[in-house]
C-alpha cells in the first residue's frame, strides 16, 4: 500500500495560488510569461521525473483569455515493482485571473480519470470520471477565491517584499478539495540565476508548509515540500527534463527484526522511534490505544496496546448530528449507489445491533474480497465491489462504504501493522457503534491488536483521506523503530 507520492505531487503542483486582481492582457501575459518551463522532479534526492508549465492565449469566440497547460510524468519503484504516474491539467481564466474552467487528466499506475470544474457564480460544479462510472457534486466558493497567476505579476512588478501576505482559496483538482493558502514572504536569496524571491505557502488544513523560489520575472526557480518524501520541482532544460530515469525506491515498510513474542498475542508492546530530521511526536499521534512519550533528540517510546470490544452499543439508525458527515457519500465510499446499498441491506437483513452490523459487515467483505499483496493505484470502493479483490486499502474503502450504507459512522485508519519482521504500512478501519472500535477487514479482526500502530484516522472522505496518506509520506524513509527489550507483555 503505497498512495501518498501522487497526492503529494498534486499538492505541490497546485501550491503557488493566490488571490486574483485586474488582469493583463491576456497575449500580454503570454507573451511575458508563456514559457514553457521545465522543471525536474526529485524525491528523496533522487530524480522521479518531469512537470511541463506553460500560458497560452486562447480565443474561443468569445474573447482572448489566459490558459494555463501543467504536464507532469513521475516514476518510482515500489517494493521492486516500477510504477509511473502522469497527468495534464488545463485553466483557463477571466479576465481578473480567476480560474473559470479546470480540467484535470490523470493516469494513476494505469487507473485512469478525468475531473472537471465548472466555475459559476457562487458554485463550483465538479465531474468526476473514473472507471466506476461519472459523479458529479457542487461546492461554495469562498469570497477569497483565486488563482496562483497574480503571484507572478506582484513578483515581476516588485509589489513582494517585507510583510506581504497573501490568505486565499483555490481549488486542487488532484485532491478534488477547495484548499485555503496563507502565503508569505520570507527574504531574498542570493543564487546563479540571480536574486530569488522566497515564499512561505501555508496550507493549512494539512498542516504543511511549501517553499517557492521566484526569479525576478515571478517565475518559479525551485519549489519544496520537504516533508514529504523530500518532494522539490527545479527548474532546468527540456533536454534535462526529459532524460529517461526509473525513479527512486521505495519499501512499503519499516525493518525491526523479530521481537521473542508475536505483537499480535501481547496485551501491550513497546517501540523506540527515531525520525530523521523530525520529532516522532509529530508523526505519530497518542490515541485512546496507543501513547507516545518523547525522549531526547526528537526520539519517542510508543506504547501500543489492545482494542477490547465495545461497552457501549446503539441500536440502528445512530442518527446523532455529531456524526452526519461521516455518513455523506462521495466519488471514493459511494454508499448511495444501489450496488452498495443492497447489499449493506442484505449482509445485515433485521439487524439492528450496531456492533452486531460491523461485525457482519466486516466478516462478509474479509470473506468475499480475494486478497493481493499490494494495490498502489487509488480506486474506489465501487470498483473494489466490481472488481472483487483488492489489498488492505480496498478492504476499507469498502467497509467504510457499506458502514455508512448501513448507517455506521466509518474511519479509514492508515498506519503500520507488524508482519514477519517488519511494520508494513497498512489501513483498517474504525466504526462507531455506541463508542469507536477499531476493526480489521482484511486481517478478518473484529478489534485490533497491539501489532497495529495508528498513524492518522478521519472521516472516508477525500479531505480525511489525503490527510492519512500524507502522514505515510512523512513518514516513508525517514521512521526508524526497534522493540525495546523485555516489553512485549
Amino acid at each position: 500500500m503505497n498512495r501518498p507520492t501522487w497526492l503529494a505531487i498534486g499538492l505541490l503542483l497546485c501550491s503557488g495560488a493566490t488571490a486574483g486582481a485586474a488582469g493583463p492582457n491576456a497575449a500580454d501575459f503570454v507573451q511575458r510569461f508563456g514559457g514553457p518551463y521545465w522543471y525536474a522532479v526529485h524525491l528523496q534526492g533522487q530524480k522521479a521525473g518531469y512537470m511541463r508549465w506553460q500560458a497560452l492565449c486562447i480565443d474561443d469566440g468569445t474573447g482572448a483569455h489566459i490558459r494555463i497547460e501543467e504536464y507532469s510524468k513521475v516514476a518510482f519503484v515500489l517494493d521492486a515493482g516500477p510504477q509511473q504516474i502522469a497527468s495534464r491539467q488545463t485553466t483557463d481564466y477571466d479576465p481578473g485571473l480567476r480560474p473559470r474552467r479546470i480540467e484535470l487528466w490523470q493516469n494513476l499506475m494505469g487507473r485512469l480519470s478525468e475531473t472537471t470544474v465548472e466555475v459559476g457564480i457562487d458554485k463550483l460544479r465538479i465531474t468526476v470520471t473514473q472507471p466506476d462510472g461519472t459523479h458529479t457534486r457542487e461546492t461554495p466558493i469562498p469570497d477569497d477565491f483565486g488563482s496562483e497567476v497574480a503571484v507572478t505579476l506582484a513578483a515581476a512588478a516588485g509589489d513582494i517584499g517585507p510583510g506581504w501576505r497573501k490568505q486565499l482559496s483555490a481549488f486542487d483538482p488532484y485532491i478534488g478539495l477547495v484548499t485555503e493558502y496563507v502565503v508569505t514572504f520570507e527574504g531574498k536569496e542570493p543564487s546563479p540565476q540571480g536574486e530569488l524571491t522566497l515564499l512561505h505557502t501555508r496550507v493549512e488544513k494539512l498542516g504543511m508548509t511549501i517553499k517557492t523560489w521566484l526569479d525576478a520575472d515571478g517565475i518559479i526557480v525551485r519549489q519544496s515540500l520537504n516533508e514529504i518524501m523530500g518532494l522539490e520541482l527545479v527548474r532546468t532544460t527540456e533536454d534535462d527534463a526529459l532524460t529517461e530515469i526509473s525513479g527512486p525506491a521505495f519499501a512499503s515498510g519499516i525493518s525491526v527484526g523479530r521481537p521473542p513474542r508475536d505483537p499480535h498475542k501481547a496485551d501491550r508492546i513497546a517501540l523506540l522511534a527515531s525520525a530523521a530530521g523530525g520529532n516522532v511526536t509529530e508523526l505519530i499521534p497518542t490515541t485512546r490505544r496507543q501513547r507516545v512519550v518523547a525522549l531526547p533528540e526528537g526520539g519517542a517510546e510508543v506504547i501500543v496496546g489492545i482494542e477490547p470490544e465495545p461497552t457501549q452499543v446503539g441500536q440502528l439508525p445512530l442518527a446523532d448530528p455529531e456524526f452526519a458527515a461521516y455518513l455523506q457519500p462521495n466519488e471514493m465510499t459511494q454508499s448511495d449507489s444501489e450496488a452498495i446499498a443492497s447489499l449493506a441491506r442484505s449482509i445485515i437483513g433485521d439487524e439492528r445491533n450496531a456492533w452486531t452490523c460491523a461485525r457482519l459487515l466486516l466478516d462478509w467483505v474479509h470473506k468475499h474480497l480475494r486478497k493481493v499483496n499490494s494495490e498502489p493505484r487509488p480506486v474506489s470502493a465501487l470498483e473494489v465491489l466490481q472488481q472483487g479483490e483488492g489489498d488492505c486499502s480496498e478492504h476499507a474503502l469498502l467497509l467504510a462504504a457499506l458502514a455508512k450504507a448501513a448507517g455506521i459512522p466509518p474511519r479509514v485508519v492508515i498506519g503500520l501493522v507488524y508482519t514477519d519482521g517488519t511494520y508494513a504500512y497498512h489501513e483498517w478501519n474504525e466504526l462507531y457503534v455506541g463508542q469507536w472500535v477499531a476493526m480489521d477487514p482484511s486481517w478478518g479482526r473484529h478489534t485490533v491488536g497491539a501489532g497495529h500502530i495508528e498513524l492518522a484516522a478521519g472521516a472516508a472522505d477525500p479531505e480525511a483521506m489525503l490527510a492519512n496518506h500524507l502522514a505515510v509520506g512523512r513518514t516513508m524513509g525517514t521512521l526508524f523503530l526497534k522493540f525495546k527489550p523485555a516489553s512485549i507483555q
